[in-house]
């Protein structure tokens, strides 16, 4: 004989609801849970965007000449492809009595500008007409040109090298032109500096 089962109280029905209620929760949870593990490994694995680094730093203009074939003349151009010269102002050392040389686009410096009076001042100074060696001209360039787009100025001191030979009976004397190479970069009073590099090349 099979018992009757007891009609189920207020108090038990509210507990079953209520365990019904914390199991659904509990699953809720779980599935929040997984859909947050999920994501993160997706994003941890997805490819991330380049970083692209945009370096500001100006990197100092330097000059550097190219000498013709017979020495007559050079050729100033910069050394980093980033420079674009625009226009040069060169100087001579106050002693050879030369005006400042403007040139735009190529710069050529040519030993006919400042042949005849560079022997003045040789002579003037104590030297000897011919050189034994490669002796040196200081400049003082001031460059205007473009980096990065943006227009700049620098002013350098210079070395010249060049050369004096004799060029025969008819020919007199002849000047063959060198390198060029840096001396100081801006600072103060930049022509006093010219002047007192060329005087301390006196015998």
């Amino acid at each position: 004989m099979s018992e009757t089962p007891r009609p189920e109280t207020a108090k038990q029905r509210r507990a079953r609801l209520r365990w019904l209620t914390l199991a659904e929760i509990i699953a809720i949870l779980a599935v929040a849970i997984s859909g947050i593990g999920l994501w993160k490994g997706w994003h941890d694995d997805a490819p991330k965007p380049a970083i692209v680094s945009e370096s500001t730093k100006s990197i100092p203009l330097t000059l550097r000449s190219t000498t013709e074939k017979d020495g007559s003349a050079v050729v100033l151009t910069a050394i980093e492809p980033v420079h674009a010269v625009q226009a040069v102002e060169i100087s001579f050392p106050a002693a050879l009595g030369i005006s400042p040389i403007d040139q735009s686009g190529e710069v050529r410096l040519s030993a006919s500008t400042f042949d005849d009076q560079l022997h003045k001042a040789r002579q003037k100074a104590g030297m000897t007409k011919l050189t034994n060696g490669e002796e040196r001209l200081p400049l003082l360039i001031v460059t205007q040109y473009i980096e990065g787009g943006a227009p700049r100025e620098a002013r350098a001191i210079y070395d010249l090298g060049y050369r004096i030979r004799d060029g025969g009976l008819f020919s007199g004397r002849e000047i063959g032109l060198g390198g060029l190479s840096l001396v100081s970069r801006g600072g103060g009073g930049p022509k006093d500096a010219l002047n007192r590099r060329w005087a301390r090349q006196r015998p």
